[in-house]
């Protein structure tokens, strides 16, 4: 009896550990690609206020594929959640 609870317990340990290890690859649409990261820290930086480092961020977000329409369109979403002055201002730096 002890040795059919051990071989048991050891196939539950197996599948068990079997099930993080698959659980911790990310599949293909759980990784992030560059546009949204690119909105996820401008919605960050906005959220923040934090002009000095939103310019390059909006400019990297430029230079690899964004359209000034999607960046906009992360900041006037984002006014729901950090306010109108921030997004006023982060506008204005997306503008300038």
């Amino acid at each position: 009896m002890k040795i059919k609870t051990r071989i048991g317990m050891t196939l539950i340990c197996i599948l068990f550990g079997y099930g993080i290890a698959a659980a911790q690859n990310p599949k293909m649409e759980q990784v992030m690609n560059s546009k949204r990261k690119h909105i996820a820290e401008v919605a960050a930086l906005t959220g923040k206020g934090d002009l000095d480092k939103l310019k390059p961020a909006l400019t990297n977000g430029l230079n690899d594929g964004m359209t000034v329409g999607e960046l906009k369109e992360v900041m006037v979403h984002a006014y729901a959640y950090c306010g109108f002055p921030r997004t006023l201002r982060g506008l204005q730096t997306l503008v300038a």
